[in-house]
């Protein structure tokens, strides 16, 4: 026959006590996805603003509603928020289309920009380099209070 232990009792376990550390407060607009989020509204802002007859550039029939890249973002990160990157467009006829088809894009680029602002958008996106997320941000800022800003009514007279 077995015979079994009695059990052993044990005082309960205390928990450990949470160790809460100090929040640090980073310098700078937020943080790195605060920023990007607040240079893409930029960017679009300013990208629509370049056709205010809201009249899609490329078909000339729609109204444009969204913001296009022509070097896509992903793969060219450093030319994400540069101003000639982007085109506003029509959603169903013009945008899908043009990112379907790389050679509809690039003729339609080299229309838009022309050769010389073309091939030196070209140029800066091979060119793999990144770009200091601070100083996007302030350039988009400062290009949106420049152009897009409405000017207050003592300076309008």
């Amino acid at each position: 026959m077995v015979t079994l232990a009695k059990p052993v009792h044990r005082a309960p376990r205390q928990p450990k006590p949470i160790q809460r550390r100090a929040r640090v407060r980073k310098i700078g607009a937020g943080s790195h996805a605060q920023q990007v989020r607040k240079a893409n509204a930029l960017w679009v802002a300013l990208i629509r603003a370049k056709e205010p007859s809201g009249i899609c550039p490329r078909c000339h029939k729609s109204k444009w509603t969204d913001a296009a890249h022509l070097f896509t973002k992903g793969g060219y990160p450093g030319v994400r928020f540069d101003l000639d990157n982007g085109v506003p467009l029509c959603r169903m006829r013009c945008h899908r289309r043009i990112d379907s088809d790389h050679e509809a894009k690039r003729e339609f680029a080299l229309r838009y920009l022309g050769k010389e602002r073309y091939e030196a958008l070209r140029l800066r996106a091979i060119g793999r380099g990144k770009c200091d997320m601070l100083l996007t941000l302030m350039y988009l800022q400062q290009t949106y209070d420049k152009f897009l800003k409405p000017l207050p009514a003592a300076e309008c007279r």
